[in-house]
């Protein structure tokens, strides 16, 4: 799945946030980033260009290990493990 693939996803977005797993970490990406730094917890969000992209992709990225963690800070907020190949 590429980052253009992930935003595709994230513009569809009903108001869950969406994990990826990339190495160690948990990353969220657009939508799911901002749910996550407004609902669960102020993480520092990254911002870089992308090709095919009008403006900047953000995410932000925890370590897999902290997920029990952040879920239980927020009971409101769904958590959606998505599988990813390719990244």
């Amino acid at each position: 799945m590429t980052k253009l693939e992930i935003c595709t996803i994230e513009d569809a977005n009903p108001g869950r946030v969406y994990l990826y797993p990339e190495g160690a970490f948990y990353k969220a990406y657009q939508k799911s980033a901002w749910l996550l730094c407004t609902r669960v917890h102020p993480f520092k969000v990254s911002a870089r260009p992308l090709k095919g992209l009008e403006g900047p992709l953000l995410s932000v990225g925890f370590p897999q290990s902290s997920l029990d963690k952040f879920s239980a800070a927020s009971a409101r907020t769904r958590f959606v493990k998505r599988s990813v190949t390719g990244l």
